[in-house]
């Protein structure tokens, strides 16, 4: 088990310029896809956010704060990491069969498709850290 793990981590850490890559150009070919390109990944999350603070922070519970600290700041530091998390672990998981056409065709090394698909959500996880150090 522990040579398969250091198998893997020597073939992500070798294969650290294709990750960055991929990466790159997933990342790229998200914001082409959207109209509003990179301002789609500050909007989604700010909108997601702002309808559940308004739900279950205004609406549901009467009130914007608890014991003084604001819902919002409850909301958004469980939120954060689960916007990171969620994608990576879906989309981790599907990452070798999304590319099966890359695979098939040419050597090679499939254990860093998931890292590219966390390198990737690292971005998108950027631009919603960067909203919440401005709140």
């Amino acid at each position: 088990m522990f040579k398969s793990i250091a198998y893997v981590l020597r073939e992500n850490f070798t294969n650290m310029h294709r990750i960055t890559a991929i990466s790159k150009y997933e990342v790229l070919a998200d914001m082409r896809e959207s109209k509003l390109g990179i301002f789609w990944n500050f909007a989604n999350p700010a909108i997601q956010v702002l309808t559940y603070w308004l739900v279950f922070g205004v609406i549901m519970t009467g009130r914007s704060s608890e014991d003084g600290i604001p819902y919002i700041c409850w909301l958004l530091g469980g939120i954060v990491v689960w916007f990171y998390i969620s994608p990576c672990i879906t989309n981790g998981c599907n990452a070798i069969y999304a590319k099966k056409d890359i695979i098939t065709k040419m050597k090679f090394p499939v254990s860093i498709l998931p890292t590219t698909v966390v390198l990737k959500e690292l971005f998108n996880h950027a631009c919603l850290m960067l909203i919440v150090t401005i709140l």
